[in-house]
């Protein structure tokens, strides 16, 4: 397993990500369970499911996972 494997997975924050400040993200791959520092160009709160959209030197770029159809 790389760090490329989980791009595009769900993960849970569980330190907020409060830009520039890092936050840290955890979920499960593989029949593991994965944490790994996060950022995103949003706060975002602990406890928040997003998505990994990018793995930089062993941090994650994530988004908030939104559910499609919802209004």
């Amino acid at each position: 397993q790389t760090d490329l494997d989980l791009v595009g997975l769900q993960a849970k924050v569980v330190r907020a990500v409060k830009p520039p400040h890092k936050g840290r993200i955890t979920g499960y791959h593989d029949g593991k369970t994965f944490s790994m520092p996060a950022t995103s160009g949003q706060p975002i709160k602990s406890g928040r499911v997003v998505l990994i959209t990018a793995i930089d030197e062993g941090v994650a770029r994530i988004v908030v996972k939104t559910t499609d159809g919802a209004s």
